[in-house]
C-alpha cells in the first residue's frame, strides 16, 4: 500500500507521473521533494487554513518541480542558489505564468520563506544556506516585484 500523504489533500502530486521528467536521477529527487512537501504540509496545518496551505504548496512545488528540477535538475540546496532564484523571479516566473503579478511574486516568496525554514528546522538545508536564501530575498525582493510591476504595466507605444 502506498503512504498517505497530507499534501494529497491540498496539492495533486500526480501530474508528475514517472514519465513527466525525461533526465536520469530527476524522479529521485521528485520523490524527496515530495516527502519535503509533506513535512511542509504538517507544519501548515498547525496554523493555517486549507486555503492558504494549498496557495503554498502550489507556489512551492511550482518553484521547486515545475523551475529548478525541470529546468536545471537542481536538488533543495541547488534551488537555493541566487542563479535560480533571480531567474525564476527576474525572469521566468514573467514570462511563463499567465497569473504573474506583484503580489504572486511575494506570496511566492512568503511560501518559500516558510519552506526552507521547516526545511532548516528539519535538517534537509544547513544555516548558511538558509541565512543565504533569506539575505539574496531581502536585496533582490523589490527588484522582482518592480520588475513584475513593469512588465504587466501596458506600454504607450503598444498597437492592437
Amino acid at each position: 500500500m502506498d503512504k498517505e500523504y497530507h499534501l494529497d489533500r491540498y496539492f495533486d502530486f500526480s501530474q508528475y507521473s514517472e514519465d513527466f521528467f525525461e533526465e536520469e536521477g530527476h524522479q529521485d529527487i521528485l520523490n524527496d521533494y515530495k516527502e519535503y512537501l509533506e513535512e511542509f504540509t504538517l507544519e501548515l496545518e498547525k496554523s493555517l487554513k486549507p486555503k492558504t496551505i494549498a496557495r503554498h504548496l502550489f507556489n512551492v512545488s511550482f518553484y521547486l518541480i515545475d523551475y529548478c528540477l525541470f529546468y536545471s535538475g537542481d536538488d533543495l540546496e541547488g534551488s537555493l542558489s541566487l542563479g535560480n532564484l533571480d531567474d525564476f523571479f527576474g525572469r521566468w516566473y514573467q514570462y511563463k505564468c499567465m497569473w504573474s503579478t506583484p503580489t504572486s511574486v511575494k506570496q511566492t516568496i512568503a511560501g518559500l520563506k516558510k519552506f526552507y525554514k521547516v526545511m532548516l528546522a528539519h535538517g534537509h538545508i544547513d544555516k548558511e544556506h538558509y541565512d543565504d536564501f533569506i539575505d539574496t530575498i531581502k536585496e533582490y525582493k523589490d527588484d522582482w516585484v518592480e520588475a513584475m510591476a513593469e512588465f504587466n504595466t501596458p506600454k504607450d507605444d503598444f498597437w492592437w
